[in-house]
């Protein structure tokens, strides 16, 4: 299993990352020892692993990274010959917003479904999974690496907000964008961004028609995204429909 993560500080648009990263359950926190620490902002494959070892990560094996219902998934993946690669994403994206109005995003993710050895997505890249700015806010994205790396949405989400689109506004304009670009030449992918602006508005927008709850297979229509302030005792789930829905209405 090899993952990528990022952090990025908009104070300064200070990044640290790592990708291809083996034996190390938790990514994000090697990401940020590398924008702390690093002479570097991004380092890969074996590179990243000793980088965790000389920062205390204990090396984990394969056997201990991976679940009961992946290693089942995986079995079934190489007895239908490597055939149907599944098209499900695991990218968590997270924005902060502190108490004194600084800003910062974190990406993480173990990547496509059984992908080849090497490969990073969009999440690690800075403008491509993430961006942030401290004059304006912050973007994070999730869905098909491989296409989204294409078109860098965080970095115009968080241009477009400093040129005073509100963060749904921005969120909206990227996802058309990146729709009329493609409509007609290949099938649209799946991505979802979530904003913030150094205010604390919010917003999101998609090409996914629909989530499935994989713990009990409830359906729900949209891309879900979560809000949590400290006025809230918990987080609050929400869901904004796929921009592509939305176009084909009209």
């Amino acid at each position: 299993m090899q993952m990528d993560a990022a952090m990025m500080q908009g104070e300064g648009c200070r990044f640290g990352a790592v990708a291809a990263l083996q034996g190390i359950s938790t990514p994000i926190c090697v990401a940020r020892r590398v924008l702390e620490f690093s002479p570097h902002n991004m380092l890969v494959g074996a590179g990243a692993q000793q980088f965790a070892v000389e920062q205390g990560f204990a090396v984990e094996t394969e056997q201990d990274l991976q679940t009961s219902n992946s290693r089942k998934e995986y079995q079934t993946f190489v007895s239908k010959s490597q055939s149907g690669v599944p098209s499900a994403h695991d990218t968590l994206g997270v924005i902060a917003l502190d108490v004194n109005g600084k800003i910062a995003v974190g990406v993480s993710t173990s990547g496509a479904p059984f992908k080849h050895v090497g490969r990073v997505g969009d999440s690690p890249l800075p403008g491509c999974g993430l961006y942030a700015d401290q004059d304006a806010g912050a973007a994070c994205c999730t869905g098909d690496g491989d296409q989204i790396m294409r078109f860098c949405p965080s970095f115009h989400v968080v241009q477009l907000i400093k040129q005073g689109c509100s963060p749904q506004q921005a969120c909206d304009r990227v996802i058309d964008s990146i729709i009329k670009k493609i409509a007609g030449q290949e099938e649209i992918f799946e991505v979802g961004i979530i904003s913030m602006d150094v205010l604390g508005n919010t917003g999101a927008s998609t090409t996914v028609k629909s989530w499935t709850d994989i713990r009990d297979g409830a359906n729900f229509a949209g891309f879900p995204y979560a809000e949590w302030q400290s006025s809230m005792t918990a987080p609050v789930l929400k869901f904004t429909e796929s921009r592509v829905l939305a176009a084909s209405v009209k």
